[in-house]
């Protein structure tokens, strides 16, 4: 009776405990995918599974903290950050970022949120940078393009700074942070 009862409580205890790194992914066919990681600026494969019916499931025990990425065939990956907590992210295989939904992970919530900021600021800058080329360097043109674009700059700026402020213990805001230059005193 004591070994049932013992047996329980440390079954029950690893379901509690295991953390999930679960997404569903609209659109995909039944295939295998990876779990990348980041070692410096290369991705290296930490897991395979297959997904089928668009949900894949994998064991988070097994990763250490850091930026990971699910990736799917032809080159097609969504990032996101693991923390040791469990992660079910929704999206479609048309648009992994942009479609995403976190269902559980708040470091996620607040970090796709952080991606499509800066996905949407970029492409926003990237047109101004553009139309600013068909201008002289002198003309009003180019000037006020440019003052579009250091406000681009600035809203991203102010946006992490946000982030790190409100989330001081998160790893999100820390790995935000060191992306952030440096400003260095004179």
């Amino acid at each position: 009776m004591r070994f049932l009862i013992l047996l329980t409580i440390v079954l029950s205890s690893t379901v509690v405990f295991s953390q999930k790194i679960k997404f569903k992914v609209a659109d995909h066919k039944d295939t295998t995918v990876n779990l990348v990681r980041y070692y410096g600026q290369k991705l290296y494969y930490a897991d395979t599974a297959e997904i089928k019916k668009g949900i894949v499931e994998f064991d988070g025990s097994k990763q250490k903290a850091g930026i990971l990425a699910l990736f799917l065939p032809g080159q097609k990956m969504i990032e996101f950050v693991y923390n040791n907590e469990e992660v079910y992210i929704e999206t479609s295989a048309n648009d992994l970022v942009g479609s995403s939904l976190v269902k559980k992970s708040e470091e996620n919530k607040i970090f796709l949120a952080y991606v499509k900021f800066i996905n949407a600021e970029r492409q926003k800058a990237n047109r101004f940078a553009d139309q600013r080329k068909q201008y002289d360097a002198d003309s009003e043109n180019y000037k006020n393009l440019t003052a579009k674009i250091d406000e681009s700059t600035k809203k991203v700026v102010d946006y992490q700074n946000d982030i790190i402020k409100n989330n001081p213990e998160k790893l999100v805001a820390k790995i935000i942070k060191m992306s952030m230059e440096i400003d260095i005193p004179e």
